[in-house]
């Protein structure tokens, strides 16, 4: 009884700690809501804010597997605090950035940062919990971090209105240093933010992790979420479209912004729950269905309206979870040897076409000079990618051939 107690106290520090360091990320993204304000100021075109805003992420996708193989050799714990200190400098550059290339700069050495957060915080988590509660926890880690979604433009887009975007981010800059640090040190000891377990070699975990059963299509699905659910291109151009299409001021901005992601934190907490019971590939597939839909249609508002705010509160809750539950789904068809190479690949290819997405989604708006067909591209993206997911479920359904 009493190692229960401590078992079930080590699992709730961890997935405190896993957390807060996601939610630091979620925070650094609130910088979306200063889009407007940066376009104008270092005198970006949309196709220029998308290149350099999405080069950091597309570093982050490339460095993800690379971040998967580094666990087995330092402590999951020092490289998550330094991801931490990275995105502290990150900010402080973009404060600084006077032009094009200094912005750029400072989103490559954010990439760097992004690139920890979720297979190392996955990673811990996927082996803190047992497979029946991973989707919960997953849901939490997502759900909770998604909170950094509604602070971050809120307090983000205050703090410009007061006293610039540029003396924001550089008082900014010090929460994600100081949650970094304390990562490092109070995480030391805890076996889940070690070293990741290896049984053979990398390159016999790499051949037999690219071989677990539902891989190659869930990362197909996901490849094709991202570019229009989730965390990239929706995040990055919705404040430019309530700022530029609906005409907010950067505060209302903030404001709605911070509604759609309260949706985001409700939705992967709640359905991250629910589908531990009926299951994460069902859940991911209704949700995806409905956000594509959801997409479509965000573009038809033309005026700020409580229709339009509660639009984007269930865009929020439906748009953002399926990517928590698809890595629940490979948390569970993985063996531990492959769980940090799997979650490596889902994350370094996801996130990395996630970030190629987004500046595809830029040209669109610059070519076209609006919103209507990249938000029409994206809903259409996410709609492909319930097609790999459906796939899975009719293969488990009517299995041709037995599985090892």
């Amino acid at each position: 009884m009493a190692n229960a107690k401590v078992a079930e106290k080590s699992a709730r520090k961890v997935l405190a700690m896993a957390t807060l360091s996601h939610m630091t990320q979620h925070l650094y993204m609130g910088v979306s809501v200063l889009y407007p304000s940066i376009m104008v100021s270092l005198q970006l075109s949309y196709s220029e804010l998308g290149v350099a805003v999405s080069v950091g992420a597309i570093l982050a996708g490339v460095l993800q597997l690379l971040m998967s193989i580094l666990s087995r050799y330092a402590p999951r714990r020092v490289i998550l605090g330094f991801g931490n200190i990275l995105y502290s400098i990150s900010e402080l550059g973009t404060g600084l950035s006077q032009n094009f290339y200094h912005l750029f700069s400072a989103n490559l050495i954010g990439g760097v940062g992004q690139a920890v957060q979720h297979p190392i915080g996955v990673s811990i988590l996927s082996d803190k919990f047992r497979k029946a509660s991973v989707g919960g926890a997953l849901g939490t880690f997502y759900g909770v971090a998604y909170l950094g979604n509604i602070i971050g433009p809120i307090f983000l887009a205050a703090l410009a209105t007061a006293i610039g975007w540029r003396n924001s981010l550089f008082l900014f800059a010090i929460v994600p240093a100081l949650i970094g640090m304390y990562l490092i040190i109070y995480l030391r000891g805890e076996w889940s933010a070690g070293k990741t377990f290896k049984q053979v070699s990398l390159r016999t975990d790499l051949l037999s992790s690219i071989r677990v059963k539902d891989v190659v299509p869930v990362i197909m699905a996901q490849s094709l979420l991202a570019g229009g659910s989730g965390m990239g291109a929706l995040v990055i151009y919705t404040p430019l479209f309530l700022a530029n299409q609906i005409h907010l001021s950067m505060l209302h901005v903030g404001t709605v912004f911070s509604i759609m992601m309260l949706g985001g934190v409700i939705g992967p907490m709640v359905i991250g729950r629910y589908s531990d019971k009926i299951g994460y590939l069902k859940a991911a597939i209704i949700c995806s269905l409905i956000a594509s839909l959801l997409v479509y249609l965000l573009p038809r508002h033309t005026i700020s309206s409580p229709i339009m705010i509660m639009h984007l509160f269930l865009l929020g809750i439906l748009g953002l979870p399926a990517t928590s539950l698809l890595q629940a789904h490979l948390s569970t068809v993985a063996k531990a040897s492959q769980r940090d190479i799997v979650l490596g690949l889902f994350f370094t290819i996801g996130y990395g076409l996630a970030a190629v997405w987004s500046v595809v989604m830029g040209f669109i708006i610059q070519i076209y000079g609006s919103f209507k067909p990249a938000y029409e591209f994206m809903a259409f993206l996410v709609l492909l990618g319930t097609l790999p997911m459906i796939y899975v479920k009719l293969q488990q359904r009517y299995p041709t051939q037995t599985h090892e």
